[in-house]
């Protein structure tokens, strides 16, 4: 991923003083069409259309194979004797992923990007960083803090049998 990067910041710099460039939504677009005119930019609308394509058929297909996998996994309750999900489970699963894309492409990629990311960072200080600073210091300051609920004593234990 360095690679890239460094040839988007080099290409960029050679167009630095340009407000049209630096100032653009999409700068990529403003360059293209300065180095090759419309038809290097419909090149490049047909590669990222591609690229995207491809990427969330992989995304869609790795989901479905994870869910299959879970649900051979647990085999309990409802899931129980069940080998995966149906095909038009497979196929409701993949539309409704493709509808919730599409609802979220009407926000648009930059203000999607903008708040996006944000929202995502909070959820990440959520999910790490707060029982990082509540359950670690707690277990820090007294480490047999929450050994029943967490299963210290039992791995300890067993590993301790493990051994003899």
């Amino acid at each position: 991923m360095t690679l890239p990067f460094a040839l988007t910041y080099v290409t960029f710099m050679g167009f630095y003083p340009s407000e049209q460039v630096m100032g653009a939504e999409v700068p990529w677009l403003q360059v293209l069409e300065s180095a090759g005119g419309t038809l290097l930019i419909g090149f490049y609308g047909v590669v990222m259309g591609w690229t995207l394509v491809e990427t969330s058929v992989g995304l869609i297909h790795a989901l479905l194979d994870r869910v299959d996998e879970n649900i051979e996994d647990v085999a309990v309750g409802p899931l129980e004797g069940l080998e995966g999900l149906s095909k038009i489970q497979s196929g409701g699963l993949a539309v409704g992923i493709l509808v919730g894309a599409l609802l979220l492409s009407r926000v648009g990629i930059i203000a999607l990007v903008a708040q996006g990311y944000t929202t995502m960072a909070y959820f990440f200080i959520a999910l790490f960083a707060a029982p990082l600073l509540t359950v670690g210091v707690l277990r820090i300051q007294n480490p047999s803090w929450g050994s029943d609920f967490f299963g210290s004593e039992s791995r300890s234990s067993a590993v301790a049998q493990s051994d003899d």
